[in-house]
């Protein structure tokens, strides 16, 4: 290949074509959306109100019943991201470049990943506090969220989306999930979520499909143990499995989410999308310092904690 602005140009706008294409391609494959709203941001931190319920229509009689959703805010500030390839000029010289569109393949890929990546960790992550609490002031998966929402209250009462001890079967899920139905809002009144997607590690794979799938269970479990019959299982077809690599860090751990809600439990959020940059004019300085020119991926996001009522953790 000959060196000049011309070329460098052409190769660089194929690379790009590439890698839009094939990031395309590889975003559907990305978790996040399972688990997270994808939330616009156009400023520097955004800041998010909640109320400690599901809204829902009352009978009018008196004076409306005004509901603040100023109560309970959650703020995030966005980060910026990169990713970054140097090109040899010599390879582009001896027409090698073509390894290069294999780069540009991986890249979108891992891009594509960006938001698991940050994800997932908030997720794992969720009952330690190591990024952060609920809008309630309690870690995102914690036994004692208060009732009415308000951090350190505890004359409403408590209530429980953490689990320990809890190793994945039906009976377990029967617990985690009945007592995910039986949260209440601020209001005191049911909120009307449920057990909609089992997100799993690989190693928690096949019980996990058990439950969902199977139509009966062998030797009962569904009880605990106490009948050795087999028993029809209730829980198939009511909810969905999704198994995350990732979580194999934690292979005792299992989740239970509504994603079936206009809001998900975690929060999305992109302030700039991904986008292509590169160095390629052979007065750029890297260009004269390294003889090599640079390809690099730029973005903004950030990513938080929604509703903990839809969403539970359990731990083996």
């Amino acid at each position: 290949m000959i060196i000049n602005p011309a070329n460098l140009n052409a190769l660089f706008t194929t690379f790009d074509t590439r890698w839009t294409a094939q990031y395309a391609a590889f975003k559907p494959q990305s978790y996040y959306q399972r688990l997270a709203m994808t939330i616009p941001s156009n400023s520097s931190m955004s800041v998010y109100s909640w109320l400690a319920h599901l809204p829902r229509m009352r009978e009018w009689l008196g004076p409306r019943m005004i509901r603040n959703i100023g109560q309970h805010t959650t703020a995030l500030k966005n980060k910026k991201y990169e990713l970054t390839i140097e090109v040899e000029r010599e390879k582009l010289e001896d027409d090698q470049y073509d390894q290069y569109g294999i780069w540009m393949d991986q890249a979108a890929s891992s891009v594509a990943k960006w938001p698991d990546q940050q994800i997932i960790p908030l997720l794992m992550a969720g009952n330690t506090g190591a990024f952060g609490t609920g809008f309630d002031g309690q870690n995102f998966f914690d036994t004692a969220h208060p009732v009415d929402g308000i951090p350190g209250s505890t004359g409403s009462g408590t209530q429980s989306n953490y689990f320990t001890n809890t190793p994945l079967n039906p009976y377990n899920f029967g617990i985690v999930s009945t007592s995910m139905m039986s949260i209440v809002g601020e209001d005191n009144q049911s909120l009307g979520v449920g057990a909609k997607l089992l997100v799993v590690s690989p190693q928690n794979a096949v019980m996990a499909r058990t439950i969902a799938n199977s139509p009966t269970f062998g030797q009962s479990i569904i009880d605990n143990g106490s009948s050795v019959a087999p028993i029809a299982n209730p829980y198939v077809g009511t909810v969905q499995v999704l198994v995350i690599p990732e979580l194999s860090a934690q292979p005792t751990a299992w989740y239970v989410l509504d994603d079936s809600q206009p809001v998900k439990p975690l929060i999305w959020q992109i302030r700039k999308e991904p986008e292509f940059v590169y160095r390629n004019q052979l007065t750029d300085e890297h260009v004269f310092n390294s003889d090599a020119f640079l390809y690099g991926i730029r973005a903004r996001g950030a990513a938080g904690y929604g509703l903990w009522f839809l969403a539970a953790k359990a731990v083996g």
